[in-house]
């Protein structure tokens, strides 16, 4: 995976994770590494010797970034910068836990055969099992705005007592079994 993917990857990360307030941190971002790296992340892991806390550290040192986005950072890149090889961060290993894996990046590389890039596939999905608390579409990968539109609706009907609790219930349960917790 060349340096300018991770770049990209990075810039995906700030959109995902961050308000649109913080919009200006990922053009401060980008001219940091336009300028100081020339536009590739390889000169800042150059600059820190491989070693994966100086380069958790020059990360950091961007504007906006804290340690969930390191985190963040340092998932995606291990699959192209083998020093980071094997991280999962803290919430990554509660969910794994939670899901009856292994909560030690070690062990949970191990079920993949030490396979990098399906490891990371293995941390995103781990970490998609949280975010799926809301109806996705499935084809498309986004939030269906019309099961929510309709799910907000039944929600005020069933406030007002205006709608059959056994449906409500039914549907519950199908959620439940569609995105469980």
């Amino acid at each position: 995976m060349p340096a300018t993917l991770v770049c990209l990857d990075l810039t995906e990360v700030l959109t995902v994770y961050t308000a649109p307030s913080m919009s200006h941190y990922l053009n401060q971002t980008s001219k940091v590494i336009l300028d100081k790296y020339k536009g590739d992340l390889d000169n800042l892991r150059t600059e820190a010797k491989h070693n994966p806390v100086r380069e958790r550290e020059l990360v950091k040192a961007f504007k906006g970034f804290g340690d969930v986005a390191v985190n963040i950072f340092c998932r995606e890149a291990q699959e192209a910068w083998e020093e980071l090889f094997p991280f999962a961060d803290d919430r990554t290993l509660k969910l794994a836990a939670e899901h009856g894996l292994p909560d030690d990046a070690a062990k949970l590389a191990e079920l993949v055969d030490n396979d990098k890039h399906k490891f990371v596939r293995l941390l995103a999905a781990l970490i998609r099992s949280n975010l799926r608390k809301v109806p996705v579409d499935d084809e498309k990968g986004t939030v269906d705005s019309g099961v929510l539109k309709k799910q907000k609706e039944e929600h005020e009907q069933y406030k007002k007592g205006t709608i059959n609790t056994d449906k409500v219930e039914l549907q519950k349960h199908e959620a439940v079994e569609r995105y469980p917790q």
